[in-house]
């Protein structure tokens, strides 16, 4: 197996794990106002609420807080996203390398 396709494994399965943990670990937003730590999804069901969206046109504070959790949202669904493309970059390869061997 070359370094290459194992660059992709590794790439793929690192994608995949870091959206994974940022998917599921709670953090707190310091000076948000809200005790608790949260998902990044949950915290992004809050922004996108309807008390979310109406605290959002109170406050330049939540209002700014929510547009990092929408970007981290996001970047989770990117990292996952990413991380599978690699995986079948790397599954393609594989297979093509033991078609030929």
């Amino acid at each position: 197996m070359s370094t290459r396709n194992h660059v992709f494994l590794v790439l793929g399965a690192l994608l995949i794990g870091i959206g994974a943990v940022l998917h599921n670990v709670p953090f707190p937003i310091p000076g948000s106002g809200v005790s608790g730590a949260y998902p990044v999804p949950e915290w992004n069901g809050a922004c996108t609420s309807g008390v979310g969206q109406l605290v959002q046109s109170m406050s330049a504070s939540a209002q700014s807080d929510c547009g990092y959790i929408a970007d981290a949202d996001h970047a989770i669904g990117w990292l996952i996203g990413l991380g599978i493309a690699a995986l079948a970059i790397w599954t393609v390869q594989t297979v093509v390398r033991l078609a030929r061997s």
